[in-house]
């Protein structure tokens, strides 16, 4: 049994309707960028607060990109532990606005709306336009995209390169379109370049497209098609990395080493925690001084890794359902109520909605399927490796589409039953007396 695709032509005047939904859409838009800006400015510390976290990173590798220097980190040397995604974006901007990281964070706040007309595609494609709209107005001010919206960071990105692919994937399931398998893979190849950890989607969608496109031929060209689109999207960058780096990267040199950061005998699975003991004291366990390139002592890292997974599978089984636990948690004792109750606690709103949906659809070949897939899969990744709140950002957006439509269901449940149906129709003979 499949997933039904929602009845456009069954919905009278929608060709009506269209103006009307760009309209919605227009200023739902327009208000989450104010949303988003406004958050910046008062309730981030303004859009002119100094760079922190990631953001030294970002910024050092995109104006060594403007100098014409390449990818390098701050000491000038080429650099690929930070996949390229974010620092092009900051560098298209900085070459014609110089480096203004007032606006680029305007810039990032009116990329982060773009989740809007998004979520709607995603939302629709899902249960219909209805469904649309609710993700739409979900996404104008979902806390979590709110309160990152102005930090030049990837995951707002990468989260709406998620939803477009895995909207890609169901509208070419449902054109029957290999085409569209292929936009799909530029999507999918996309995303990678924006956070490394995208490309732990691919075989959950192929799994997905062996699974519902008919045809074994059909399905094995959808496949190939999906594959290749990502494959020639990311060539350009792991050629350079094999250049710079002497040996095959595809995306980064930082996943040894994150590996590490999550599992190594002093681990809590608290990533506050294992970050600050890794800067602080095991980054000095392999200095980078004692390798030729970042590769080998990403390897080094993830030896060690390895190492200690083997010979603590109890524990490394411990620490995978802390880390479970913190990238799904939606209350957190160690921050103010406030921001758990606005910003951790606005997807257990969405849970329940969304786990509806997914028990009555989830096992069915179809839509929701793909969504289930695509986000056990990035669940799987930071089980294994680091875990924040933050990283499931990107399969936010999913999780808000499987709640609009659980949450449509609910509301057709409740329409009371036409008059006709509850009398039964008037007989010949009524229409005469």
């Amino acid at each position: 049994m499949s997933e039904k695709a929602p009845d456009r032509a069954a919905t009278t005047g929608a060709a009506a309707e269209r103006p009307r939904i760009r309209l919605y859409l227009m200023v739902i838009f327009l208000v989450a960028i104010a949303v988003r800006l406004a958050a910046a400015q008062w309730a981030a510390g303004g859009l002119n607060r100094e760079l922190t976290g990631d953001e030294p990173d970002y910024v050092t590798r995109a104006l060594s990109l403007v100098e014409g220097r390449g990818l390098a980190d701050a000491d000038g040397r080429p650099s690929s532990n930070r996949a390229p995604g974010m620092p092009i974006v900051l560098a298209l901007f900085f070459s014609f606005a110089g480096r203004n990281i007032v606006w680029a964070r305007v810039l990032m706040c009116v990329l982060g709306a773009l989740l809007v007309p998004v979520c709607y595609l995603l939302g629709r494609t899902l249960a219909g336009r209805r469904a649309g709209l609710m993700c739409a107005l979900g996404a104008m001010a979902f806390p979590n995209w709110v309160r990152y919206s102005g930090d030049l960071l990837t995951d707002l990105l990468s989260a709406t390169t998620t939803a477009l692919l895995a909207w890609a994937l169901v509208d070419g399931w449902r054109r029957n379109s290999l085409p569209w398998f292929a936009l799909a893979g530029f999507i999918g190849g996309a995303g990678v370049l924006f956070r490394s950890t995208g490309l732990a989607l691919l075989p959950g969608i192929v799994l997905w497209v062996f699974l519902v496109v008919p045809g074994r031929r059909r399905r094995f060209a959808a496949s190939v098609l999906v594959c290749a689109g990502l494959a020639c999207v990311l060539a350009p960058w792991a050629i350079r990395n094999t250049l710079v780096q002497g040996e095959f990267v595809p995306i980064s040199t930082q996943g040894g080493i994150e590996l590490y950061i999550a599992n190594n005998p002093r681990a809590t699975g608290i990533l506050t925690h294992d970050f600050r003991l890794f800067r602080e004291e095991l980054s000095k366990v392999h200095p980078r001084d004692r390798f030729s390139n970042e590769a080998q002592r990403s390897k080094r890292y993830q030896g060690d890794a390895v190492a200690f997974i083997r010979e603590n599978p109890d524990r490394f089984l411990r620490l995978c359902a802390v880390r479970l636990g913190q990238f799904w948690k939606v209350y957190s004792p160690r921050v103010p109520l406030w921001q758990s109750l606005l910003t951790i606690g606005s997807l257990g709103l969405a849970l329940p909605f969304a786990l509806l949906h997914v028990v009555r659809y989830g096992w069915r070949r179809g839509p929701a399927m793909l969504f289930v897939i695509l986000i056990a899969s990035q669940s799987g990744v930071h089980a294994v490796f680091t875990s924040v709140i933050r990283y499931r950002i990107p399969i936010e957006p999913l999780v808000l589409a499987l709640a609009a439509a659980g949450f449509t269901w609910l509301l057709d449940r409740r329409k009371p039953a036409p008059v006709e149906a509850a009398q039964g129709r008037a007989s010949p003979g009524d229409c005469h007396r």
